[in-house]
């Protein structure tokens, strides 16, 4: 098949572009837990069948690097880059491009794969204004605005990049013919984002590279064209981030971000994982279990992320406890809020807000509230979470590209995000009121005098320990 080939872009301009790549640096720093994170979302978005959860399979293949599609492509392109990158001195390029090429020309090939299934699939073709083409071929495009969010690929994407030594990444899918319903089609495709570069041709190249048939930088059609590991067989969507980087007890790591971000899509029965071969999954039956498993302690204090996972873990205890008290409010251009409020010692009045199954952050600090501070209030754990998909969309419009805050700043239309911006301070609001009729304490005076001297201190006064109420 001589047009399936990796093939970069031409460089017609003679552009010169970098290794570094806004959208990949983002998830430079935890790759793992971004790729869990961000993957699993997109694949809680595309359920199919409402009434059975969405099945996230996560494996590392070893694969003979002999067979890789285009091998002899990849080691060449990562010379070309290695040797300009040398003779225009740039350390970190050198770094990367040796690595690469070490990797390549290594007996086998890590590939972390991350299939779901009962979802939706990417629909295409490879056009623009299909989810397939938004996934593969655009930079800062998303369908964030679209209720379902089928086909929102924003910077999230870049996640499986920034696990890849050789920041390549394959996708292969399996969807329905909307207009016939029993024909499937099946679409692959790799990408790679290396340097502008010239060829063995002398034909300048730019930073991306598409593996697929080379007219057009097109998808493969044919599921009988790809190697077995990249087929396949139900529907659904497979990401493959290739030459995975080596990291110390992946499948606890991928454990510790799944449980943290995901316990309310587990524990609802609207999501479950296998990971390794099945040899670690997680449901909603044995979520409890995870939580309290040794192993996954140890590697959340290895991760320096036991503030996160604590959060997580009293969320999860508010969640499913049959004494929480769950209300319902309204806030006005905005919709319909589930609130789960649970009252115990211990809970450490944590909140968490939830949309789509997933924990998205505990504050609304761009609308002036922390949610720091409950003088005067018994322990508590909150959950806040859309009730309508409508709702939710309008959350996913103010969150930021990691996904673990919220600001109407991102709003582009001036109306809109002063609108959203006095919705989300009204919640706020509602949420105190809620807060403070369920969980504040009739204060003492001994009570009082404690919050007068620590506001006081707080501002600069001194020597109020002696101040007495009478």
């Amino acid at each position: 098949m001589s047009n399936v080939k990796l093939e970069f872009l031409k460089n017609d301009g003679g552009e010169a572009e970098g290794l570094s790549d806004a959208g990949i640096e983002t998830f430079r720093e935890n790759p793992v837990s971004a790729v869990a994170r961000e993957t699993g979302q997109n694949s809680r978005d595309a359920r199919f069948c409402k009434t059975k959860p969405v099945l996230v399979r996560i494996d590392l293949l070893n694969i003979a690097t002999k067979d890789f599609p285009s091998i002899a492509e990849y080691r060449q392109t990562t010379k070309q880059c290695l040797e300009k990158s040398i003779k225009n001195k740039k350390k970190k390029e050198t770094e990367f491009f040796r690595k690469a090429s070490k990797v390549l020309e290594s007996k086998n090939l890590r590939i972390l794969k991350i299939a779901d299934y009962n979802t939706t699939g990417v629909p295409g073709p490879c056009e623009e204004g299909n989810p397939f083409h938004t996934l593969a071929k655009t930079d800062g495009i998303s369908d964030k605005g679209k209720t379902g969010s089928l086909g929102s690929f924003g910077i999230g994407k870049n996640a499986p990049y920034a696990l890849s030594d050789i920041q390549t990444v394959f996708y292969s899918t399996l969807y329905y013919n909307k207009s016939k319903k029993a024909e499937s089609k099946f679409l692959c495709m790799g990408k790679t984002q290396f340097i502008s570069h010239r060829d063995e041709s002398g034909i300048d190249r730019r930073r991306k590279g598409y593996w697929g048939i080379s007219e057009k930088y097109l998808p493969l059609t044919d599921v009988k064209q790809v190697p077995s590991w990249l087929r396949r067989e139900e529907q659904g969507t497979s990401i493959f981030s290739i030459a995975s980087r080596k990291t110390e007890n992946w499948t606890y790591e991928m454990v510790v971000a799944i449980l943290t971000n995901f316990f309310v899509a587990v524990s609802r029965d609207e999501m479950k994982f296998e990971i390794s071969c099945g040899t670690h999954t997680i449901n909603s039956e044995n979520i409890n279990n995870w939580f309290e498993n040794n192993k996954i302690q140890n590697e959340v204090d290895r991760l320096n992320c036991k503030e996160t996972f604590e959060k997580a873990k009293i969320l999860h205890t508010c969640f499913c406890d049959k004494e929480k008290i769950n209300e319902e409010l309204t806030i006005e251009q905005l919709g319909k809020f589930n609130l789960h409020l649970l009252l115990r010692e211990g809970l450490q009045n944590t909140v968490g807000i939830i949309r789509n199954g997933m924990y998205i952050t505990d504050n609304l600090a761009y609308f002036d509230e922390p949610f720091k501070r409950f003088p005067m209030h018994k322990d508590f754990a909150l959950i806040v979470e859309p009730k309508t998909p409508d709702v939710s969309a309008k959350l996913k419009w103010m969150e930021n590209p990691r996904h673990d805050n919220l600001s109407a700043d991102r709003i582009a239309d001036e109306v809109k995000r002063k609108t959203m911006r006095v919705a989300i301070k009204t919640l706020a609001k509602r949420i105190r009121e809620i807060l403070a009729r369920h969980a504040r304490a009739r204060p003492s005076n001994q009570q009082k005098i404690d919050e007068l001297t620590r506001i006081f201190h707080e501002i600069g006064g001194r020597n109020l320990k002696t101040m007495r109420l009478y």
